[in-house]
């Protein structure tokens, strides 16, 4: 109830835990159990949602730079498969003709030094054992004792019988320039022609792909024997990762070249690795290597916070409704409370003192009803002609002074 122009004092009624629990509406209950399971199933949801986008966005950027990557060294190789492709046929066309391999010699020859004006690549020449006798367009004269039956470019071309096969590439020592073999079996089952290739643009497009993939954690190009032909870590360049045994990547590289699985996770002490391959050609595979818990750290981190303000919103949707039960129980009391003492009074009204209002909660005088009728303003008049009506003429001058509302907050 509200008190002239000092301030408000509220009549406030207590309320026991038991006799909240007794009152509570069956809806409020009903919201109080289903909040808590909505909301677990809202996390449920929110984490499943995050998890699938994730993995998903880790597919799509993995299998981008594999594209990438894949177009990239098309580019750079295709001249030279075209080049070995083209003088392939035309040993191959000689051979039909008995051409002899002092022929054969100089059109390799020609065709080295028409490489420099013809092509943007960047090779030692062409090259090959031809009949059992190494030919080489370069006019490189290989020392004494130089078998090329021996050489790795010739046995794993005889190896791929026929297709295409690019050879572990090497280290040129009197340039420094990291070399790849592109070399093919001929149809007489024992000739082999080859070009070599400078490929130092391969590490250089490697390592700027692990540039643009921050959440990537490593780019490689192998080779079917599991050498490190490209690295985004120059220093895992000429391993080979079948032979290592305490390493990731070498459990990784096993899985794909052994399983032959191009696409798969794998979890090695304590870390889990998203990896996405793909078949270059000429026995080399890309692989994109992602650990996971780099990718996952940060949306786990958006998922809890998001996490956190969805149970502190849930616990103050809690704490509004617990409020308004309270109240909603606090006012049924508190209305019952008057209606059992108006009982013994002949009339009892509560009235709001700021607006000069009133609400009737009993009246046992139909004289004073029909006298106030629907009227629910002017409370001070209405107390004081109730006074004047009902008060004896000795005491009513008392009784005015008692019942006026406008001294009322000094006398309290």
């Amino acid at each position: 109830m509200s008190v002239g122009k000092r301030g408000k004092k509220n009549i406030k009624t207590k309320i026991s835990r038991r006799e909240f629990l007794r009152h509570i509406h069956p809806g409020y209950a009903l919201m109080y159990l289903l909040l808590p399971v909505l909301f677990i199933i809202l996390i449920y949801v929110n984490y499943r949602v995050i998890y699938k986008v994730t993995t998903e966005n880790i597919e799509y950027r993995a299998k981008s730079t594999l594209l990438q990557y894949s177009a990239e060294l098309d580019d750079f190789l295709t001249p030279g498969i075209r080049i070995l492709e083209s003088m392939s046929y035309n040993i191959e066309d000689m051979f039909r003709t008995n051409t002899s391999n002092k022929e054969i010699l100089d059109f390799l020859v020609r065709e080295t030094d028409e490489l420099e004006t013809l092509t943007n690549i960047e090779t030692t020449g062409i090259y090959g054992c031809i009949k059992g006798e190494y030919l080489d367009g370069s006019l490189w004269v290989p020392d004494e004792g130089f078998i090329p039956e021996e050489r790795p470019w010739y046995k794993e071309a005889r190896a791929k019988q026929g297709k295409l096969t690019y050879v572990e590439p090497y280290v040129d020592m009197m340039t420094g320039d990291k070399i790849v073999t592109i070399c093919q079996l001929l149809s007489d089952g024992k000739s082999v022609v080859g070009i070599d290739i400078k490929i130092n643009q391969i590490q250089d497009v490697t390592e700027k792909l692990i540039s643009k993939d921050d959440d990537a954690s490593a780019v490689i190009v192998l080779d079917d024997d599991g050498c490190v032909v490209a690295h985004s870590d120059p220093g895992e360049l000429g391993k080979n990762y079948l032979e290592e045994i305490y390493d990731p990547s070498a459990v990784i590289a096993q899985k794909l070249l052994i399983s032959n699985k191009m696409d798969f996770t794998l979890d090695y002490e304590g870390s889990r690795y998203i990896v996405y391959a793909m078949d270059l050609g000429g026995g080399w595979y890309i692989l994109s290597v992602t650990r996971a818990q780099k990718m996952f750290a940060r949306v786990f981190t958006a998922f809890f916070i998001s996490v956190l303000a969805g149970l502190i919103g849930t616990l103050l949707i809690f704490y509004i409704l617990f409020t308004i039960n309270r109240r909603r129980i606090e006012a049924e009391k508190y209305n019952s409370d008057l209606k059992s003492v108006s009982s013994i009074y002949l009339l009892m009204y509560k009235i709001n003192l700021q607006e000069d209002t009133f609400e009737e909660i009993s009246c046992l005088s139909d004289k004073i009803t029909n006298m106030i009728g629907e009227k629910r303003w002017e409370a001070r008049n209405l107390m004081r002609n109730i006074v004047i009506l009902r008060s004896d003429d000795r005491s009513r001058e008392e009784i005015l002074n008692f019942t006026d509302f406008n001294t009322l907050s000094e006398r309290l």
